[in-house]
């Protein structure tokens, strides 16, 4: 009862009717949903995001269980989402003033193969901490950096009139790589879903490389 009372006054305040609506995107640049959807560059983006973001939450849910597999304590494990935050945070800071003079699609392809690296090499650390906490801070940069680039590249490659409208369209698809690939990583058990997950940060990263030049 007091979110409603809070939030529809507000809502009703800051939410612009339609003929007000419909100016503010008379303003503003962007193609129709349409074009969009029949551009390369969306399909590689889409691609890409859809990839990296099942890659990023099956780690995330299995990764305790991972370390504990393969001989760390408790403690240790439970402890390796801790510095996945703390360097997600990091690269965010890092890597923004680059992607301001790179460009966002390509920082973040670089991010995602850093963030490949990570996966790939970690079933080879074994239980050796200081090796196994290097993959895990190459995974929280691609992670770091993957949670803001999608907005931020969707805006730059194809406005801001239509960008919910198209943010939208990749969201069922990125709902569906979120519940299915950690479904699959399980099945897979072992240092498998590391090299599936590895293998698809890959791709997304060369998906998003020739993105800007389309």
């Amino acid at each position: 009862m007091s979110l409603a009372v809070i939030a529809v006054p507000i809502h009703l305040l800051a939410v612009p009717d339609r003929h007000a609506h419909a100016g503010h995107l008379g303003r503003r640049a962007g193609l129709p949903v349409g074009d969009v959807l029949r551009s390369a560059r969306f399909w590689l983006l889409a691609f890409a995001f859809v990839v990296q973001t099942g890659a990023v939450t099956a780690f995330l849910l299995i990764m305790v269980s991972y370390f504990r597999d393969v001989g760390f304590s408790p403690t240790v494990a439970a402890s390796m989402p801790l510095a996945v935050g703390a360097l997600q945070l990091t690269s965010r800071q890092a890597l923004a003033p680059l992607a301001r003079r790179y460009g966002m699609a390509q920082v973040t392809a670089v991010a995602c193969a850093i963030q490949e690296l990570g996966l790939l090499v970690l079933p080879l650390t074994g239980h050796a901490l200081v090796p196994a906490l290097i993959c895990v801070a190459a995974f929280g940069t691609g992670y770091g950096i993957g949670v803001v680039a999608r907005p931020s590249i969707v805006a730059d490659a194809f406005g801001i009139a239509r960008f919910a409208s198209v943010i939208a369209v990749t969201t069922v698809p990125i709902a569906l790589a979120r519940a299915g690939v950690p479904l699959l990583a399980v099945w897979l058990a072992d240092w498998r879903f590391l090299v599936l997950l590895g293998v698809g940060t890959l791709l997304a990263a060369v998906a998003l490389i020739p993105s800007r030049a389309l």
